[in-house]
């Protein structure tokens, strides 16, 4: 025989042997694999799939139509409560052959899934770091990769309770590199590390006690979050609300053209959770506050806003935060026959730097905040406002000034609230307070022309009630002479009210000491 049919002959034999070791895996491993994920699989899941396909040479492994449900529901008294999936394909790349051999569960360098449906029916709420530990402590044992990538993702939550949808987020594309679990991440807050990750959606629905959430396209990295025309929608109407609740409380309708979050750092530090970004924007903000007063007073003692942020429990840290030309309403109503009084401001623009929370901090700077916008949609009205913290009495400062406002334009909030409309021009109004939790004090100033109330009927309010708009006037100095009067102001504080009472009753003792 020839040396080179030798040769020829060796090669075809090693051909064939490499042919046969291959078959001979494919077979070993497509009958391994189903132990792995069912058989030696202590997760509390069950998983099919309909078919396998196997490239030892790629070492990519591709399975279709994958279905995953809880194990429970599988007996004669089935329980629905658990994670229900249905995945139209996963592609498992660059898997080790070894550990399938020899070992109890995949190890690959990428696992992409596609087109997954999946939903929780969730029954009463446990503790979700238990949950968050066991399924990745369980996924882990079943496969180990560094990259997960999802694509066209469907995840929602069902409260099977209330049978209700809680959580609905479509068309999900997610990608997660350089993922690490061991004993020792397990045993830490976030059960595991990583390299980068994005995430993106079309949309988001979110039900709460009294609202629902709702956004077009979210998209987020480690570092940069967007959400794209995000509401916050109560669930009932206003009538109803009221009747909901027993004592005064606030209803809230929001909208934005965008949020964004730039520069964020978040994690644990030992225990301790901390989030901190460098900017916080919201773009083209419409909120609206409505408050029925047909309902008992809350009587609890209401925080200022230094406080509810000293009190955060978790290192919060907004560098810089901005509201973008916003509307703000807000929208109180004694008695649903004559509506609610409204006040508007338009144009609202805010810039606020050293938004923190006083999370085991002993020195922070001041919070300082610079507002901008149009009063009722037609005077400027401009706002500096300071507070620190970490100040236990709870003390600010706040100077601003109204400009060229005609006082009927107070109408909407003044006809139906105390069923009057003042007329005049208040041309010039500056005030400059500072206070804390228990008062406020400070200087008003004013400069006003031809001011003028009209009180209409109670039995008829369409109607001037001339002699009761006569003897208001009597008592009213309806014109400043073309000068700034000021005065010095002070009031206690209604504990029981907010901030913005405070600021309010301290700018009405002014108007009382001038007008009057």
């Amino acid at each position: 025989m020839k040396w080179y049919a030798k040769i020829l002959i060796a090669i075809a034999s090693i051909v064939i042997l490499v042919l046969l070791l291959n078959v001979g895996l494919n077979f070993w491993i497509a009958r391994k694999l189903p132990q792995i994920i069912n058989e030696q699989n202590n997760s509390p899941y069950q998983i099919t799939y309909k078919e396998l396909k196997i490239s030892l040479l790629d070492r990519n492994l591709h399975a279709t139509e994958i279905i995953a449900v809880p194990k429970v529901s599988l007996n004669a008294v089935a329980s629905k409560e658990g994670y229900y999936a249905k995945i139209r394909s996963v592609d498992i790349n660059g898997f080790s052959i070894w550990n399938i051999l020899s070992g109890n569960r995949i190890t690959a360098k990428r696992l992409i899934i596609n087109y997954p449906e999946a939903i929780l029916f969730r029954g009463v709420p446990k503790k979700e770091k238990k949950k968050l530990l066991g399924n990745v402590a369980y996924f882990n044992k079943i496969i180990y990769v560094s990259d997960i990538v999802i694509k066209h993702g469907n995840f929602g939550i069902t409260d099977i309770v209330k049978n209700e949808q809680v959580l609905k987020i479509s068309n999900i594309s997610f990608q997660m590199e350089g993922i690490f679990i061991d004993d020792k991440t397990l045993s830490q807050k976030i059960p595991f590390t990583y390299q980068d990750f994005k995430f993106g959606s079309d949309s988001l629905y979110y039900r709460m006690p009294f609202y629902s959430i709702r956004t077009k396209k979210v998209a987020a990295t480690a570092r940069t979050v967007v959400i794209e025309a995000p509401k916050l929608i109560p669930l009932y109407s206003r009538k109803t609300f009221v009747k909901m609740i027993s004592v005064e409380k606030d209803l809230y309708t929001v909208a934005s053209k965008n949020i964004s979050l730039k520069n964020i750092d978040w994690g644990f530090k030992g225990d301790d959770f901390f989030f901190h970004t460098t900017s916080l924007l919201l773009n083209g903000l419409d909120a609206n506050a409505y408050r029925g007063k047909m309902v008992q007073d809350d009587l609890k003692k209401k925080k200022l806003f230094s406080r509810m942020l000293r009190e955060i429990k978790y290192d919060l840290k907004v560098d810089t935060l901005r509201i973008k030309n916003a509307t703000i309403v807000y929208e109180e109503e004694k008695d649903a026959a004559h509506g609610a009084g409204k006040i508007a401001f338009n144009r609202f623009n805010l810039y606020a730097v050293n938004v923190q929370s006083g999370f085991k901090k002993k020195k922070v700077p001041d919070v300082n905040i610079h507002i901008t916008s149009k009063f009722m949609g037609v005077s400027p009205f401009t706002a500096d406002w300071s507070f620190n913290v970490l100040d236990k009495s709870d003390g600010f400062k706040i100077k601003g000034r109204l400009l060229h406002f005609p006082a009927e334009k107070l109408a909407p909030f003044t006809k139906p609230y105390s069923n009057t409309i003042v007329q005049g021009d208040l041309e010039e109004i500056y005030f400059d307070f500072s206070g804390n939790d228990l008062k406020s004090q400070g200087t008003f100033s004013i400069n006003y022309d031809n001011l003028k109330v009209k009180v209409y009927r109670k039995n008829d309010r369409k109607k001037k009630n001339k002699l009761l708009s006569a003897i208001v006037n009597l008592f009213v100095k309806n014109d400043s002479k073309e000068r700034i009067k000021s005065t010095k102001v002070s009031v206690d504080r209604v504990p029981e009210k907010s901030f913005f009472n405070l600021l309010w009753i301290t700018a009405a003792d002014g108007l009382k000491k001038i007008l009057l």
